[in-house]
């Protein structure tokens, strides 16, 4: 069964925990959720076809929802609003925005990231724009509390403690020395 995943190091870090508290979150898990894959059996449900030949079977993993029926589903009364979460989106390159003509004018089709290998067979990895961004995030947090861990231990290393430190070395090594002449 597919499902949405965050990788914990994620939630570690402000930029994401700030961005799950924000409405283009919520947009872009939905689209995640509503990716157009192959189905085991073949079949894919009406309306999805074209995106499964022209960009599922060209590496990408995307979705399509109108504006409008996004905002009707979290209960939004702007389809305008919808179009600026989605444009948001855009910005912080977590979706791309393919524009694709169809009988009712132009169709934004959503890539949220891209595959490798054959669908089904244990070659096959998805990667998402998603986790690119945040991955990197993660690394940056890291380094930040690796850093700040660093700036710590050099304050608590004063000069007196360290003389202290060495003072103390010397006495063992003494010590050490007395035990080996007996």
């Amino acid at each position: 069964m597919p499902h949405l995943r965050e990788e914990n190091d994620y939630w570690r870090t402000p930029e994401f925990i700030e961005f799950t508290g924000k409405s283009e979150y919520r947009v872009l898990k939905f689209l995640m959720a509503h990716i157009v894959r192959e189905s085991k059996g073949g079949h894919v449900p009406p309306g999805a076809y074209r995106i499964y030949r022209d960009f599922f079977k060209n590496g990408m993993l995307c979705a399509s929802y109108s504006l409008r029926g996004i905002a009707d589903i979290f209960g939004w009364k702007s389809s305008g609003h919808v179009c600026d979460l989605v444009n948001n989106l855009a910005k912080m390159k977590l979706i791309h925005i393919h524009k694709v003509p169809s009988p009712l004018g132009e169709k934004n089709i959503y890539q949220l990231g891209f595959y490798e290998g054959n669908w089904g067979k244990d070659d096959y990895k998805e990667t998402m724009f998603f986790d690119v961004y945040f991955a990197v995030m993660a690394k940056i947090q890291k380094a930040r509390i690796a850093d700040r861990r660093e700036r710590e231990s050099r304050l608590n290393c004063s000069p007196d403690f360290l003389q202290e430190i060495n003072d103390r070395l010397i006495q063992l090594d003494d010590e050490r020395k007395a035990r080996l002449e007996w």
